[in-house]
């Protein structure tokens, strides 16, 4: 179920590529079939606190923290 917008981001991916990354709260009401593909490798849901320790890049744990401050 889609909630709010959260705060974007914007890097340059590997390629020297601007990317403009968007992020919703999110509550989840079921799951379907999914196959990764060449930009999600992946998917599973974790907690905030599990979230900070998996993810890659810099401004994505700023955004765990930045959730965590404001939903705890």
């Amino acid at each position: 179920e889609l909630g709010e917008e959260l705060p974007s981001t914007s890097y340059l991916d590997s390629k020297r590529r601007r990317k403009l990354v968007r992020y919703w709260a999110m509550r989840v009401v079921g799951t379907g079939p999914w196959v990764p593909n060449r930009e999600i490798d992946g998917r599973r849901w974790v907690t905030l606190d599990e979230a900070g320790d998996i993810l890659t890049y810099a401004h994505d744990r700023e955004l765990v923290e930045r959730l965590r401050a404001e939903f705890g």
